[in-house]
């Protein structure tokens, strides 16, 4: 069933919900984290290992996930997001500050950052959308804040630097 509480959520193992998972606060998981709903925290979240999430996924503060991302609905972030493996089957994809993959950025829609966007493989967004960085950025920060680092340039990049090869 679904689980939703009004403040924080600590596992030192996974954390698995049949429904929604609802959570006030931050939410820790050692382990996976594996939501069969809609995935709604208040806060940020950190997750040892995978992600999956079956339905959308709204963070207001910031995802940090030691393994892979694995969506079937839009991530929104409030925050930044960073992802040792790779981010991949999302809708849409949505930080207010940057997104970082150790691997692929890979989304059936578009792809926001607010700031910088880096990938250690490549960074695609699905037929038709584009891929955004440094829209909540000046333009005097630009080359510095709206970096886009990839193993190639990607695909209808609208905004942004792209600066090569990920050096991290």
């Amino acid at each position: 069933g679904p689980l939703q509480v009004g403040g924080d959520v600590r596992a030192d193992w996974g954390v698995e919900a049949e429904g929604d998972i609802r959570c006030g606060g931050d939410l820790r998981a050692g382990w996976d984290l594996v939501c069969h709903g809609k995935l709604v925290l208040q806060g940020g979240a950190f997750v040892g290992q995978d992600l999956i999430a079956h339905g959308a996924v709204e963070c207001d503060k910031g995802l940090r996930v030691g393994g892979h991302l694995t969506g079937a609905g839009s991530v929104r972030v409030g925050q930044g997001i960073l992802v040792g493996g790779a981010i991949s089957g999302v809708q849409h994809l949505e930080a207010g500050w940057g997104i970082k993959a150790g691997e692929c950025i890979h989304a059936k829609g578009a792809i926001k950052a607010g700031e910088s966007l880096s990938a250690g493989e490549d960074i695609c967004a699905g037929e038709g959308y584009g891929v955004f960085a440094g829209l909540n950025v000046q333009v005097e920060t630009w080359d510095a804040s709206a970096q886009v680092w990839a193993l190639q340039p990607p695909e209808r990049l609208r905004s942004g630097v792209w600066l090569g090869p990920c050096r991290v």
